[in-house]
Parts: structure tokens; C-alpha cells; sequence
């Protein structure tokens, strides 16, 4: 087993996300669902950003299934939700 990017990953699979030119992307966390091509078998892996700390990781698992819950896959401008709009 050796390591990849997981950028690499993610450009295949076509994953892309909303930014502006002002947004700065601080930290990040990758869910994957891995099969294995010789036994069929799944596996769930995890990776993030070196730095980002387990209160982070947590915060960001526990946003993406609120987002999941509640958007149904659409991303939530959390200053939009704050001011009521």
C-alpha cells in the first residue's frame, strides 16, 4: 500500500466546490469509500491537511452532515443562515 495525492483522487472523481477570489481554503478533510479491486471489499478512509487539529476534523465531520441534512447536497452560506436570510 503506498501513498496519493489525494488531489489526484478528487480531480478524477470530478469533485469541485464554490469559491470566490477572496476565499482562502484553510484546512481540509477527504471522506473516501475505498474498494478493493482484487476482493470487492469497502473500506472508509480519512485524510486531511497536515495541521488541522482533531477539534477541526471533528467540526468539519459534524458541518458536512448538518449541510447533508439540511441542503441535500447544496452548499449553505453560513453569514446567509446567521443574518436569517
Amino acid at each position: 500500500m503506498g501513498e496519493r495525492s489525494v488531489g489526484e483522487i478528487v480531480d478524477q472523481l470530478g469533485v469541485k466546490t464554490r469559491l470566490t477570489k477572496q476565499d482562502h481554503v484553510t484546512d481540509v478533510l477527504v471522506v473516501l469509500r475505498i474498494q478493493n479491486a482484487e476482493d470487492g471489499m469497502t473500506r472508509v478512509g480519512v485524510s486531511y491537511s497536515p495541521g488541522t487539529d482533531s477539534v477541526v476534523r471533528r467540526g468539519l465531520v459534524e458541518l458536512a452532515k448538518d449541510f447533508e441534512e439540511v441542503t441535500a447536497m447544496h452548499m449553505i452560506d453560513l453569514e446567509d443562515e446567521e443574518d436569517g436570510a
